[in-house]
């Protein structure tokens, strides 16, 4: 077998671009290890977005909105602003009693990350260290299995002035909603103390806050720090709860669910179709790795791809 040659989407050389609309393929780096889980179990792994990498995934939404509320209920009376302040207090994760107050696996947002580009340096130093791939899926196959399984895909964004914008928007509507749908006496009972709900704001309060949470786990999986802007992220969403499974993480348990990747719509003939195209890491022998991959999927009944090895110059153990 020849040394593939790599014809993979890699970064635009004048910078990172967001496509207009989802591209063709998007692009999974995962290990050896991950490729034959995919492979043999038939299902990809869904994390929790609380335990990502990255550690600004979940807070850095949750901060935006937080301050755009503050700017909303700024100049408004003071029993609005104290009702406010308690739907702003639930947002800080970083408090001890409000991550528990959002536990439970039914509010957990699942998500699995794929990239517009299939030969990005960031994305092998980030997932494919020791040597892996990027598995090319199929657009319509990831609408797919997100259809038939509670999920979405959907483009990430790494624009701070539109996530202000989208959190401002929907900051004035519920400071709206506090005047108009809390009775004037039920807000006034929070003033003194603006630590905690009272009997006669509660039935009000709580409605209004579930929403504010509910609507912000829409948008904060597609916002972004603008400094992770190169990966061109796409996403599968979790949008209804999912059952919950557990590994063990360098510093957590570490919730996740997997989504099923075998079903009728997905395959060609005898065969699981799901690729557009595989890439093999930089560093790794190319033709034992493409040789091994396509002995693999043979073994489990997954259509060949067009497969490339990276075009990176890096050297083995990088």
């Amino acid at each position: 077998m020849s040394e593939p040659k790599s014809s993979l989407r890699g970064s635009p050389s004048d910078g990172p671009a967001e496509p207009v609309s989802a591209p063709d393929t998007l692009y999974h780096y995962t290990t050896r290890e991950g490729v034959v889980g995919i492979a043999t179990s038939r299902r990809l792994w869904a994390t929790s977005i609380r335990h990502l990498n990255d550690a600004a995934e979940f807070t850095y939404a949750h901060g935006v909105l937080e301050k755009a509320l503050g700017e909303a209920a700024r100049g408004r009376p003071p029993d609005v602003v104290a009702t406010v302040k308690l739907l702003q207090k639930d947002l800080d994760i970083t408090r001890m009693d409000s991550r528990f107050a959002m536990g439970g696996t039914d509010n957990l947002t699942f998500v699995a990350s794929f990239s517009t580009w299939g030969d990005q340096l960031s994305q092998w130093r980030a997932y494919c260290r020791s040597g892996g791939y990027s598995l090319g899926f199929q657009r319509t196959v990831l609408e797919e299995v997100a259809s038939m399984q509670g999920f979405e895909l959907v483009q990430c964004t790494y624009d701070p002035q539109r996530h202000r914008a989208e959190a401002c928007e929907l900051a004035e509507e519920f400071v709206h909603r506090v005047e108009t749908e809390i009775p004037e006496s039920a807000r006034k009972a929070v003033v003194p103390a603006a630590r905690s709900t009272t009997p006669s704001i509660g039935a009000y309060f709580f409605p209004l806050h579930n929403e504010i949470v509910g609507r912000l786990a829409m948008l904060a999986p597609t916002w972004k720090h603008s400094s992770f802007e190169e990966e061109s992220e796409w996403r599968l969403v979790s949008r209804k709860p999912q059952k919950a499974d557990f590994r063990v993480g360098a510093s957590a348990i570490v919730p996740y669910t997997s989504l099923l990747l075998d079903f009728p719509a997905v395959r060609s003939g005898d065969k699981l179709a799901w690729f557009s195209e595989i890439g093999i890491s930089p560093g790794d022998d190319q033709e034992l790795a493409a040789m091994g991959l396509i002995q693999l999927f043979d073994a489990n009944e997954i259509a060949w791809p067009k497969v490339s090895g990276s075009s990176s110059p890096l050297r083995p153990n990088w």
